[in-house]
């Protein structure tokens, strides 16, 4: 329990981009938490908790690299996380990838 209160005061500052690691973080705090409590103790809601440990425990490692090096957004993660198997999330990073190669660059600087 120590532990997991040490985890949470190092959340409440740190890895707000780093969805995985703070994913992973958040999985651990909740062997010892509820998602309620931990959302209490954070001030965050029961839903991005969700949300980041979802991508965590969801997620093919080739898409949380890409997450992890910023080359696809939260949403689109998030959105792949949701689908029933490997095969799906990669048809649907295949259609993400090619979306994006799509969109000429002074596009996507305006969007960003």
């Amino acid at each position: 329990m120590e532990e997991a209160n040490k985890l949470i005061a190092e959340s409440k500052y740190k890895y707000r981009k780093d969805y995985l690691r703070e994913g992973e973080r958040f999985r651990l705090i909740l062997q010892h938490y509820s998602q309620e409590k931990l959302s209490e103790k954070l001030g965050i809601s029961r839903s991005y908790i969700r949300q980041r440990v979802e991508i965590v425990d969801s997620l093919i490692p080739e898409i949380k690299a890409l997450l992890k090096e910023n080359k696809i957004k939260f949403t689109q993660a998030l959105t792949i996380s949701r689908s029933p198997d490997i095969e799906t999330q990669r048809s649907m990073l295949k259609h993400i990838i090619d979306d994006m190669k799509a969109v000429p660059p002074e596009e996507k600087k305006e969007d960003g």
